[in-house]
């Protein structure tokens, strides 16, 4: 059985394994000269004397058992066994790096997560999961900075200036990685006594006598997408808000439809003070939010760690907002 992971080797494997006089410096020098076809040529990218290159190649042949290069003159290629074993040896060196780059990595983390999140993760998710997360990493700091365009989050991620972003999608630079956090469903509420309250489920042309607001571009975008794709009619009057506080206080005091993320939505035992959410279904009203960090950087543990926190947060908000629309219904 080939065993390629160190959790595949067990107790015994170990204890008979000769590893003490493999030296990395001398696996090295295998790759240079194997792929240089000279020992001088190898000599110089490590900064030695040939001799040096040689002497270390034939106490790794005495190692190993076997011989790996011909040597003809100046030059020389790989023995049949040389050929076989250089895929190994560039498989350990790349390993070695791996597990410098992740120690590096995880002694790193001590210090700050450095994150940009839109206004509406920041008033309402992060609260809810940064206990949480200080308790998990106490020796982390949180710097957290709003999105303002996306030369911010290419540049910030790029130059290290940010581990991780919050975002919707949109018109996100390329060259990043995308990590999937949770799917939102944007829902329509109203106040309570609205005259919507008392259809069993709501279309898009019940929508055309009101006022719409909605809570950003995005939603607004895909709202009135909705609305061509089914050739209804336009609602009277369409808003974009700055705000989801300010969309649902004046929907709360007035006859607008709110159309809004489905886990902001606000319930309590007094129906009187918040939005009630209505029964809808309209094709094309959920999309992702998602982390983004520089494909060329490992993620930090604190992000894995933030990212599972989102993510069993907005679990139990989607649970509950499920039982409060079939309520409503």
């Amino acid at each position: 059985m080939k065993k390629n992971e160190a959790s595949d080797l067990d107790a015994s494997d170990l204890a008979s394994a000769n590893l003490t006089n493999i030296d990395l410096r001398r696996l090295q020098a295998f790759v240079l000269a194997a792929r240089t076809q000279s020992f001088g040529t190898a000599a110089q990218s490590l900064n030695v004397v040939p001799s040096a290159i040689s002497h270390g190649i034939r106490s790794l042949e005495a190692e190993l058992g076997c011989s790996l290069f011909l040597r003809r003159g100046p030059k020389v290629t790989l023995t049949r066994a040389g050929q076989q074993l250089i895929p190994l040896v560039n498989d350990v060196l790349r390993r070695i790096h791996e597990l410098r780059d992740t120690a590096q990595s995880i002694e790193s983390q001590g210090d700050t997560l450095r994150l940009a999140v839109p206004e509406l993760l920041c008033s309402r998710l992060l609260p809810a999961i940064l206990p949480d997360f200080q308790e998990c990493m106490p020796e982390v700091a949180l710097t957290i900075v709003p999105i303002t365009s996306q030369q911010q989050v290419r540049s910030g991620l790029g130059a290290g200036r940010l581990d991780l972003v919050f975002s919707l999608p949109g018109d996100l630079p390329e060259g990043l990685q995308k990590r999937n956090l949770f799917e939102e469903t944007l829902v329509c509420c109203v106040s309570p006594g609205h005259p919507l309250l008392k259809t069993r489920e709501i279309q898009l042309r019940d929508l055309q006598p009101y006022t719409v607001l909605t809570s950003d571009s995005g939603a607004h975008r895909q709202l009135l997408d909705a609305f061509a794709s089914q050739a209804a009619p336009v609602p009277a009057e369409t808003s974009e808000l700055p705000s989801i506080e300010g969309l649902q206080a004046i929907a709360l005091v007035s006859n607008s439809v709110a159309v809004m993320p489905s886990w902001v939505v606000q319930t309590g035992p007094d129906a009187t003070k918040y939005l009630q959410p209505l029964r809808w279904r309209v094709p094309g009203m959920k999309r992702t939010w998602a982390a983004y960090s520089w494909k060329k950087d490992p993620l930090p543990w604190a992000a894995e760690v933030l990212i599972g926190l989102i993510e069993l947060r907005a679990q139990e908000i989607h649970d509950r907002m499920k039982v409060a629309i079939n309520k409503a219904a």
